[in-house]
This record gives C-alpha cells, sequence and structure tokens, in this order.
C-alpha cells in the first residue's frame, strides 16, 4: 500500500507538469483554469500554481497568453528521506540502529539511529610497565613500546660497584682503600694511603726507633748501643756484638742472630718470634716477657738468663743450656728438647719445665 501511494503520486505530480506546459504553449487561458479546477483534487493545482488572465491587447499567433509563477519546492520527492508530501499524507521508511561510530569493530554504514552500547572497540595497546615514562594505565595489551629514564649507577669499572648497565654516572662509585706506606717516616711513605700494606722503606738509622728492617748488619760492633725499639726485623745479625745493648722493645722477628753477642744485653719485650739464634751468647740477658715462639735456639748459651713472663712455644732447644736461668711463667709449651741441659745443670731429652 505505501509503494502503490508513492508511485501514483509521482504519476499525478508529473500529468500536471506536463498538462501545465501544453496549456502554457497550446490553449486560452480560460481553459488552462478549468483543467486546473480538475486537478486541484490531486494535484493542488490550484493552490499550489499562481495563475493569471490579463487582457492584454497584444496578443501571439492564438490570441493566448498565460501567465504563470511556479513554485515548485512545494511539489517535491525527498529522496534522501524516502518522503512524499501529497496532500498532508507523509511515508517514512523504517529506521536501522546500529553502531554509528567508524573507528568501532562493529561500525555499521546503514545505521541511522545510534544504539546506545553497541558499539565495540578494538583493546587499547600502549606500554604496561608501571615504571616506564609513559606508562599507559588505560592499556589492555602491551605493544612494547615502553620507554625508561637512562640507568644510573657508577660507571668506572675500577670502582667495586661497577655497573655495567649504567648509562648516566651518579657519582656513587666505591673504591677499594688504597694501600701503601703510612709511615711518614719511610722514604716511600704515601700520604694517600688507607692500608698500609708494609711495604715502608727507610734509610737505616741505628737509633731508638729507627728502621732497619732486612739490613745487613753481619758482624758490625753494636755494643752498649741504644736501639729502644727498633726495627731490625728480617735483618742480618750474625756474628754482630751487642753486649750491654739496650734493645727493649725492639722488633726482631726472623731476624739472623747465629752466633751473635747479647750478654747483659736487655731484651725485655722484644719480639723474637722466628728469630735464628743458633748458637748466640747471651749469658745475663734480659728477657722478660720477650717473645721467643718457634725460635731456634739450638746450642745458644742461656745461662742465668731471666725468662720471666718468657714465651718459649714451639722453639727449638737442641743442645741448648739453661743452667740457673729464671723460668718464672715462662711458657715452653711444644718445645723440642735434646741432650737440652736445664736450670738444674742437667742433661734432660725432654721437657723439663
Amino acid at each position: 500500500m505505501v509503494w502503490y501511494t508513492i508511485v501514483l503520486a509521482y504519476a499525478i505530480v508529473q500529468v500536471k507538469r506536463f498538462i501545465l506546459l501544453k496549456l502554457k504553449s497550446d490553449m486560452n487561458k480560460a481553459y488552462l483554469l478549468i483543467i486546473c479546477l480538475i486537478l486541484t483534487p490531486f494535484t493542488g493545482c490550484i493552490e499550489n500554481e499562481k495563475i493569471e488572465i490579463t487582457s492584454d491587447p497584444v496578443e501571439d499567433e492564438d490570441n493566448s497568453q498565460i501567465d504563470e509563477t511556479k513554485d515548485e519546492s512545494d511539489n517535491t520527492v525527498d529522496e534522501t528521506n524516502n518522503t512524499v508530501d501529497d496532500t498532508n499524507n507523509t511515508v517514512e521508511t523504517e529506521l536501522v540502529k546500529g553502531c554509528m561510530n567508524s573507528t568501532a569493530n562493529n561500525y555499521n554504514a546503514n545505521a541511522t539511529e545510534e544504539d546506545d552500547g553497541a558499539c565495540e572497540y578494538p583493546p587499547v595497546e600502549g606500554c604496561m610497565d608501571s615504571n616506564a615514562t609513559n606508562y599507559d594505565s588505560t592499556a589492555k595489551i602491551d605493544d612494547g613500546s615502553c620507554e625508561y629514564p637512562p640507568v644510573e649507577g657508577c660507571m668506572d669499572s675500577n670502582a667495586t660497584n661497577y655497573d655495567s648497565a649504567a648509562e648516566i654516572d651518579d657519582g656513587s662509585c666505591e673504591y677499594p682503600p688504597v694501600e701503601g706506606c703510612m709511615d711518614p717516616d719511610a722514604t716511600n711513605y704515601d700520604s694517600e694511603a688507607e692500608e698500609d700494606d708494609g711495604s715502608c722503606e727507610y734509610v737505616c738509622e741505628l737509633v731508638p726507633y729507627g728502621h732497619c728492617s732486612g739490613e745487613d748488619l753481619s758482624g758490625q760492633d753494636l755494643t752498649e748501643m741504644n736501639l729502644t725499639g727498633i726495627d731490625l726485623s728480617f735483618a742480618d745479625l750474625s756474628g754482630a756484638d751487642l753486649f750491654l745493648s739496650d734493645l727493649t722493645g725492639a722488633y726482631l722477628e726472623g731476624a739472623d742472630l747465629t752466633n751473635a753477642h747479647l750478654e747483659y744485653a736487655d731484651l725485655r719485650y722484644v719480639d723474637l718470634t722466628d728469630a735464628d739464634l743458633y748458637g748466640a751468647s747471651l749469658p745475663e740477658a734480659d728477657l722478660t716477657g720477650a717473645n721467643l715462639t718457634n725460635a731456634n735456639l739450638e746450642y745458644a748459651d742461656l745461662r742465668y738468663v731471666d725468662l720471666t713472663d718468657a714465651d718459649l712455644t714451639n722453639a727449638w732447644l737442641w743442645y741448648a743450656e739453661f743452667t740457673d736461668a729464671i723460668v718464672a711463667n715462662t711458657d715452653f709449651t711444644d718445645t723440642y728438647w735434646y741432650e737440652t741441659i736445664w736450670i738444674d745443670g742437667e742433661m734432660y731429652n725432654e721437657n723439663q719445665a
């Protein structure tokens, strides 16, 4: 029924236009008026067309003239809205609901009315790492676009906390303590040293607290010298004469004192650890509190020496003589005896302390 009405209305409009064109050229105005009156119920001829009948002294060859002002805007077929206006009758096509957003997955190009909530969109892609500078909180799929601030850290490979991944040095580098000689009296003193590595070197001066470590003083006459606190560690003092010398608190660790003369020497609290005193002569020497751990005292003459509080742990005492020595509170733990003459003047092969 709808399509029938549309087709009929369109046909009537076309007939009206044809008749009007013919009437303008072939008929007089009176006849035109009669035709329009007949078609008015269908075409609105009188309502939509303005026809004037005038008396003009100048006539055309048919003695007729038609003046017509036509407004075709009122007789149109609106194809866009599929609407035909005909004597107040309106026909509309059915509305199509759907997604009208072209960016949506389900966009419907034929939709004429938005269906709220119908549009579907692809998941948002972006950086999903919250540590990144371009983190996207709305992203559902990580697209590998994350960007990060440059890594800060220590870039000095000599530092203990060197970071090979660092791109910017943040001044955090840490270094091991500088090793070197920390004694300002040494010839190779290092003012930047933070840890003494035992490398100090000195000009040997045979004075109290002098530095003569490792020096060759073999056979020298050092009698009655004041060598308090001197460092003679690992020095060669073989055959040297230290009669009545003051070596209180001296460092003689690892020193070679074979056949040295130390009669009446003051050796209190001296460090003779690992020292070699083979055949050394020490009668009447004062060794109170001395450290003789691991010392070699083979054939040493220790008569009348004072060994109070001395430590001879692991000392080698073969053929040594201790006649009348003072051994109060002396430590003879694990000492080696063979034909050793003890404080009583007797010879023993086993520890008698």
